[in-house]
């Protein structure tokens, strides 16, 4: 038994150092040629950015996919440490990748956002084919660590070959009174900072963008103020393809409807009747020592209008612990989806936290209504592993596809001291999952691994030192789901790189998404050879750590039929 055991162990340890390289790319079964499959094949990752510099950090990359051909998809990825809002290419459905722009930004030395922070973009094809991309802007060479964040949107016809990128909202000193806005402290100076934006094309319209996103004040006086921040949902639009834009408004001082405080990150859809849809977390008012808070709700912008008038309404009635929403909507129907990370209150002294799971709530009229949020994340709760950031879209054939962040594979974590990332004592190793409805988010399929192997937090940036953690990219076709994610597994000693990877998600015969060379610079042989090389060398340490951790994953694997989601909140 014991030498069968060690045949299969070293057969096994190949197998993960090859998987590791990514060279597993065939599905178990293919479908029928030219046939649609009965349910989901997971394609092995990836690499789609890469290089020879040992410290780069491309996070939280963004995924599109272009309505008017599915085979061109572009991921949107800048580097935090060097600079830059790149654009990857795929003419081919992610099969090949080259670099088609290192940066959109209008200047080379520019970040997408501060490099303690990680840079964020959101890509968005309109109807005609037209890719926009828009990105938060910061120039470290002439601005203190803290300064001034502007935002900027830059439009191509021809994926980034040639592009033109316009200013939204400056980055600048402004004056600042916490007063106006309810909050204490004195007037003063401080940076405007305008990032994490969500961008949306008029389905009808391909002309008419939608621009919301995230504003507050920094500067070094107002960091005492840090309980009293006042974080705003802005919003804009252009009638021209994104060539002009309005005046950034404060989407709270004009609308008609429930009031709040301030909010967190916005994310916009519109729906097929040009209504448009915007949704934030909302932050609650400071209250004074003694008096408890009022739970933050989800708010709803919304605008007829095309954005001359709003009304805001509450999602819920107040949640503790919740995420920032992630929005979906139906082209056809016009069924909205949210999606978002609910930790629940917290425990007493030594007490297990509650673990953070990946809910989804859903309205068929509007927002007037919404479902009882599902719980898709389907681990075991005893565990009680953490899930994180969503990322949520909707196939123009009404398949709703969600992939986040997800601990429950991790051998070391155990469910101790709460700290800033959740449950951080323990927590080591994550990956990526994924599920997929068929009904309207009424049934989801069990979870699907899409990272082989798992992440290290302690390389890279998204779960480390800085905590980058953004929402998974996502975008989806009839044909298949697309999703993106920063994987530190290319990292070389201490100097923790982060690439981005891309898994596809099939549900039609396609040609199979294997692990080639990147055009963009990664080299995928060294990685095989090291990959292989650890695991034959140590194949039963690796099996005890990794391949006990790896049901799901691997080169490619068959999903079941959907089934009801494991639980309700």
């Amino acid at each position: 038994m014991q030498q069968q055991l060690g045949r299969r162990g070293v057969a096994a340890g190949l197998a993960l150092g090859l998987a590791f390289a990514g060279v597993l790319t065939g599905p178990v079964a293919a479908a029928p040629g030219g046939s649609k499959s009965p349910g989901a094949v997971v394609e092995a990752p990836r690499q789609v950015t890469g290089g020879p510099n040992p410290v780069r950090l491309f996070d939280i990359p963004a995924v599109a996919v272009d309505p008017t051909n599915p085979n061109n998809v572009v991921v949107a990825v800048g580097d935090a440490r060097n600079g830059g809002c790149g654009l990857r290419v795929s003419r081919d459905g992610g099969l090949s990748w080259s670099t088609a722009v290192e940066t959109l930004l209008p200047e080379p030395t520019d970040f997408c956002i501060q490099r303690a922070l990680g840079p964020v973009m959101a890509p968005v094809f309109g109807s005609d084919g037209a890719l926009h991309v828009a990105m938060s802007q910061s120039n470290p060479k002439t601005d203190a660590a803290n300064g001034p964040i502007g935002l900027v949107v830059a439009n191509t016809s021809d994926l980034g070959a040639t592009h033109q990128t316009v200013t939204v909202a400056k980055g600048e000193t402004t004056p600042f009174n916490p007063a106006d806005y309810g909050a204490a402290g004195p007037a003063q100076e401080g940076n405007s900072w305008h990032k994490f934006m969500g961008m949306a094309v008029d389905p009808a319209n391909p002309d008419r963008l939608y621009l919301v996103w995230r504003w507050l004040v920094w500067g070094k006086d107002l960091r005492q103020l840090q309980g009293d921040f006042v974080v705003r949902p802005y919003f804009s639009t252009s009638a021209d393809g994104g060539k002009t834009w309005t005046k950034p408004i404060d989407i709270l001082t004009v609308t008609q409807g429930e009031k709040a405080f301030g909010s967190g990150d916005a994310t916009v859809v519109v729906g097929p009747d040009g209504t448009v849809y915007g949704f934030a977390k909302e932050s609650v008012k400071p209250v004074p020592a003694g008096q408890t808070a009022p739970l933050p709700r989800f708010l709803m912008f919304k605008s007829t209008d095309k954005g001359q008038t709003w009304t805001t309404t509450a999602v819920n009635e107040g949640v503790a612990r919740i995420g920032n929403p992630e929005a979906a909507i139906d082209a056809k129907t016009g069924r909205i989806y949210l999606a978002y990370e609910q930790r629940g209150a917290a425990t007493p002294t030594g007490t297990p936290p509650n673990p953070s799971d990946i809910l989804l709530t859903t309205s068929s009229d509007g927002g007037k209504t919404w479902s009882k949020p599902l719980t898709i994340s389907d681990d075991p709760p005893a565990k009680r592993a953490d899930q994180y950031y969503p990322g949520i879209s909707v196939a123009p054939n009404g398949r709703v596809d969600v992939a986040w962040h997800d601990f429950r594979n991790d051998p070391f974590f155990f469910a101790g001291q709460e700290g800033n990332m959740g449950t951080a004592v323990g927590q080591r190793y994550w990956d990526v999952y994924y599920s997929y409805s068929t009904d309207n988010g009424a049934t989801w399929s069990p979870n699907l691994r899409l990272t082989n192997p798992s992440i290290d937090a302690k390389h890279g940036a998204t779960f480390n030192n800085i905590d980058t953690r953004g929402p998974i990219g996502i975008d989806s076709s009839n044909e298949a789901a697309y999703v993106a994610w920063a994987d530190s597994r290319a990292t070389v000693g201490e100097n923790e790189a982060e690439d981005a990877y891309l898994a596809r998600v099939r549900f039609a015969t396609m040609p199979e998404l294997g692990a080639a060379t990147s055009s963009s610079g990664g080299s995928h042989l060294s990685w095989a050879v090291v990959g292989a090389g650890a695991a034959l060398g140590a194949g039963g340490v690796l099996l005890l750590i990794l391949f006990a951790r790896s049901k799901g994953a691997g080169g490619a694997q068959r999903a079941p039929a959907p089934k009801k989601s494991a639980s309700s909140a």
